[in-house]
C-alpha cells in the first residue's frame, strides 16, 4: 500500500501533476488519464531516464499493463497499452529478455495492441541473442 500511495501522491500533488497531450484540443484524453490513474499501480518507474512508469492497470479484465510516458502526458490510451494480463506481459517481456519498452518499441504489434514476441523483428531480435 505504501508503494501505491506514493504513487497517488506524485500524481496528484507532486511534479507528474501536469498530465496533457497536446494534440488534443478536447482533452478526453486528459480526463481519461486523470480517471484511470487511481487504478494503476507501479511495477517499476524510470526515474533516472525522465520519470516514466510501467504500472498495471487493475480496473480492466484481463488487467493492462501501462507504459506511462511523461513526454505524451502519461496518456493511457493508445499505445500506451504495452500488455494485457500480467502473466502474458511477463512471459512475452521475458521471451524478448526484457528490453527496454515504449510507446515507440519496435516488438509493438499493432493488430495485438500490444508488444508481441511473435512479430518478424521480435523473432530476428531472439535469434540475434541466441547467436
Amino acid at each position: 500500500m505504501e508503494v501505491y500511495s506514493e504513487f497517488q501522491d506524485e500524481f496528484l500533488t507532486g511534479p507528474a501533476n501536469w498530465i496533457y497531450r497536446s494534440e488534443f484540443d478536447d482533452h478526453e484524453d486528459i480526463l481519461l488519464t486523470r480517471s484511470v490513474l487511481r487504478y494503476c499501480f507501479p511495477l517499476y518507474s524510470f526515474y533516472g531516464g525522465g520519470a516514466d512508469f510501467l504500472v498495471l492497470r487493475f480496473d480492466t479484465k484481463p488487467c493492462q499493463i501501462l507504459y506511462l510516458d511523461h513526454e505524451w502526458g502519461y496518456s493511457v490510451s493508445g499505445r500506451a497499452i504495452v500488455g494485457y494480463g500480467f502473466s502474458d506481459f511477463m512471459t512475452t517481456w521475458s521471451n524478448l529478455g526484457y528490453p527496454a519498452i515504449d510507446r515507440d518499441s519496435v516488438f509493438f504489434d499493432e493488430e495485438q495492441g500490444a508488444i508481441s514476441d511473435k512479430t518478424e523483428s521480435a523473432q530476428a531480435w531472439v535469434r540475434w541473442l541466441n547467436e
